[in-house]
């Protein structure tokens, strides 16, 4: 063989090695349980007694091996599980160490000598990025187990309390609780037995730290230990799981972690608090208490929630001639948002009388509108209603109002709710308050499926009222009976956008104004109509690989992998890989194990 030859085969190898490398994403961390927590005074292991910290993303592998995590480049980390599984992605948890030094820097995870990447996103003028952490060295770290007494300090080295109450109550500005396994806490909270609605946990003082966003300085939180189920239950009479009661002051900078909640309902009441963080929790409701819906956030700012799992919500029938259809998933009139990594599967089980819509926002209220609303990265499905409802938001408030990554499908899917009509569409936008505002909901490179089912009133992908819609590289297939568009709503010179994809219902909708479609199958690998679970992967061969316009802001997809991994953006939420994924749409019951 001649040098030439050689040379050309080993340059072919080089070639091809670097491109199949290139195609391997690097790991990356969408966001951390915590956002920040003291160095020292928690749990010793091995010479490390910081708090413990988990890390959600993908890319980590199933195990260690030789990959690494550190902190602001500092290995200063003790490593306690890599690669375990939530909803359809993976954690590595790790325990700060003393000899990580205070300050704000990011965790970085290394698989097979690649680094790993954090999307961005900016909240009320606070830009941060997913692995963006604090380390103090203040604040306390308590635990609470089946074992523990009240009497006790609540310490892993002293003795840990008994309740969920003890730690709420006692927790200052930077501490740190954490629920061992087995732990319920299932009585009233004596602070809330005044109020004709009492909860089991009942949240009244809290810590203002001066109005940073997200106050990494010194947040309260209060979590499962890692591995651990521990669960928050309504007593007997009580009206909510837990409630933050409307009555002012600084109910601020709380977070709540790898918590199980069964009951009637959450209530997190205006206008305070603000600044939470609500991640990693597994949500079902039972429809008993006094609210709009499951989780109800009403009229507050500042809010993180990450990586919940919403399921089998119960439906609820008020008084006041309105039938079943105004208890959803998530109901919030909450501005400054990021709401992301999140389940709602409101009726996995297709019993056809669970909640009505899986998302809602929506105020009473005529002069403010809700607006800086990022809602992205979250699948969406089985709702009898919306999935996701957009009553009275405003696209003009800084931020904007932008949805992308989302895979929702199977929604709209009836009945109706206690024979009364309601919405049925994947995406509804109202302006009821407004109908003034010049900006537009932005969609870009949602993954959308059988919507609109039930049919009637409103039914179809999207339905828009008052205000404009903007379509970019997204992915719609309906069937012959859902239409694209519904029928009585604002009509196409409402939307504009190009280069999305719509199949199933005929011609693309709306061309002078939704310019470069395609009318093709998608190829997702699993679609079928009526279905509870889909998988809207696309299939080598999809026309919507390299088939979307750039979005500079948009680097990953919802599993994390890089955008564009070929000649331009893919459509829809996936994109096409060419790799083995990790796609596991029903969360893993949580397992105890030992972090020793």
């Amino acid at each position: 063989m001649s040098k030439a030859v050689r040379f050309g085969l080993l340059t072919l190898i080089i070639l091809g090695t670097t491109l199949a490398m290139a195609q391997v994403a690097p790991p990356e961390i969408f966001f951390t349980d915590l956002s920040s927590a003291p160095n020292s005074g928690g749990e010793s292991v091995s010479g490390f007694a910081g708090a413990y910290v988990t890390l959600y993303g993908n890319g980590f592998g199933t195990t260690q091996g030789s990959s690494t995590v550190n902190w602001n480049g500092q290995n200063c980390l003790r490593v306690v599980s890599w690669g375990g599984t939530w909803l359809w992605y993976q954690k590595v948890v790790v325990q700060l160490g003393s000899s990580c030094t205070p300050g704000t820097g990011s965790f970085v995870v290394t698989v097979n000598g690649q680094a790993s990447t954090s999307p961005s996103q900016t909240i009320n003028g606070y830009s941060y990025t997913g692995a963006t952490f604090t380390v103090r060295s203040t604040g306390h770290i308590y635990c609470v187990a089946t074992s523990g007494s009240d009497s006790s300090p609540g310490t892993f080295s002293g003795g840990c309390w008994a309740t969920m109450l003890k730690a709420k109550n006692t927790l200052a500005a930077g501490d740190v609780a954490y629920v061992e396994n087995g732990v319920n806490q299932s009585s009233m909270d004596p602070a809330s037995s005044s109020y004709s609605q009492p909860a089991s946990l009942s949240f009244q003082t809290g810590d203002n730290c001066g109005g940073v966003v997200p106050c990494a300085q010194a947040p309260l939180a209060l979590g499962a230990y890692p591995g651990a189920t521990a669960t928050v239950t309504a007593c007997s009479n009580c009206g909510y799981i837990w409630r933050v009661p409307n009555i002012g002051g600084n109910i601020d900078n709380w977070t709540l972690f790898g918590l199980t909640f069964r009951g009637p309902g959450i209530d997190i009441g205006g206008p305070q608090p603000t600044s939470w963080r609500l991640v990693g929790n597994d949500i079902s409701c039972d429809a008993s208490a006094p609210v709009y819906g499951c989780i109800t956030n009403a009229d507050t700012n500042n809010y993180w929630w990450y990586g919940n799992w919403w399921h089998n919500i119960a439906s609820k029938c008020d008084s006041n001639g309105l039938g079943c259809k105004l208890y959803h998933a998530f109901y919030t009139a909450t501005s400054h948002v990021d709401f992301a990594w999140n389940i709602v599967d409101p009726d996995p089980s297709n019993t056809g009388t669970a909640g009505c819509r899986a998302v809602q926002w929506h105020t009473t209220l005529t002069t403010t509108d809700e607006g800086d609303l990022h809602i992205h990265d979250n699948i969406i499905r089985n709702a009898i209603c919306d999935g996701i409802n957009l009553s009275t938001v405003n696209p003009d408030m800084a931020g904007g109002i932008e949805l992308y990554n989302n895979v929702v499908y199977h929604v709209g899917k009836g009945p109706d709710p206690s024979g009364v009509s309601s919405v049925y569409t994947c995406l509804y936008g109202g302006g009821e308050n407004h109908s003034t505002y010049s900006g537009a909901i932005s969609l870009y490179n949602n993954s959308f499926f059988d919507c609109g089912s039930r049919q009637g009133g409103s039914f179809g992908a999207f339905g828009i009222l008052s205000m404009h819609g903007t379509l970019r590289n997204n992915i719609v297939q309906q069937t012959s009976s859902e239409p694209y568009f519904a029928s009585n709503d604002g009509g196409c010179s409402l939307w504009s956008g190009s280069n999305n994809l719509w199949f199933g219902n005929g011609s693309a909708p709306c061309t002078s104004q939704i310019t470069g479609s395609l009318t093709v199958n998608p190829l997702y690998t699993s679609a079928t109509a009526g279905a509870a679970v889909n998988d809207l992967h696309l299939k080598t061969g999809s026309p919507a690989v390299s088939a979307g316009l750039s979005i500079s802001t948009l680097t990953h997809d919802i599993q994390g992998a890089l955008r564009p991994l070929g000649a331009a953006f893919d459509l829809g939420a996936y994109q096409l890989t060419g790799a083995t994924t990790i796609n596991r749409p029903n969360p893993p019951t949580n397992v105890q194990v030992s972090v020793q």
